[in-house]
């Protein structure tokens, strides 16, 4: 009763770990730790794995222009899968459209889904060094710089995701970019925004419909409702297990 899901959905590169029995965090000892080490070719060929599949970063998709204009590419010359595509970079290519596109690439933005595009092109060229020109060589040794727009865009991109799940409407992206710019608003100030909206608390909101539950009480009315019984109602409750229960095993609450 534990399956994976995400393996093969469109725009979803990660598989998922679904189990029936709630996640709680817990701090383990470091007899439980490891360190994780991967080559740097181990890392760009994963990194292109996740752009080619789902424009890198957080499956942005069409998000990611270079992305839009790979797919295009190589559909036009029957590259259409992730292994034919990990065949088509390992045994190289003269094809004057994807070189310029790798050309282009080495210069995307150093965003989250910018740097495994860049990552995607040093990939390509550490199996065909053969091909890389002075102009090429440059690129690969000066990865573009951070920029205070950039910053900006990647805090409201995270601001987004951790308050409310999900990736930014470019109006409200372009609204809080330009307010950091100009000093007009806060980085804090813009997650308490987030945290004020009708979406967020829609999607905080732990009360649900009004339940009623039977329960025994004593004949005498004017007693006091007890900790105990208070605790006896709320578990008879179904909202108790659907949500209570849950969020207090993971920590959520």
């Amino acid at each position: 009763d534990t399956p994976y899901e995400g393996v093969g959905v469109e725009k979803n590169v990660h598989e998922t770990l679904k189990s029936s029995t709630p996640w709680k965090s817990k701090n383990l000892p470091k007899d439980y730790y490891y360190t994780h080490r991967k080559s740097a070719l181990r890392i760009w060929r994963n990194a292109a794995r996740n752009m080619f599949i789902g424009g890198g970063g957080d499956n942005v998709g069409q998000i990611n222009p270079y992305w839009s204009t790979l797919r295009a590419l190589l559909s036009n010359i029957d590259v259409g899968s992730w292994g034919e595509f990990e065949r088509f970079v390992e045994e190289g290519t003269d094809e004057p459209s994807f070189h310029k596109w790798l050309f282009d690439a080495l210069q995307a933005p150093p965003t989250n889904w910018g740097t495994e595009t860049r990552e995607t092109a040093k990939w390509y060229f550490t199996f065909h060094k053969d091909q890389i020109t002075p102009e090429i060589r440059e690129r690969l040794e000066n990865p573009p710089k951070m920029t205070p727009k950039i910053e900006a865009e990647n805090f409201v991109t995270r601001a987004y995701f951790q308050v409310l799940g999900r990736h930014p409407d470019q109006e409200g992206k372009d609204f809080y970019v330009q307010q950091l710019l100009a000093g007009e608003t806060k980085p804090e100030d813009v997650i308490a925004a987030l945290q004020r909206s009708p979406e967020f608390m829609q999607k905080a909101r732990l009360v649900g419909p009004i339940e009623s539950v039977p329960i025994q009480v004593p004949v005498n009315v004017n007693v006091q409702i007890s900790e105990g019984l208070f605790l006896e109602a709320l578990k008879k409750s179904k909202m108790y297990w659907d949500i209570i229960k849950p969020k207090m095993d993971i920590g959520d609450f």
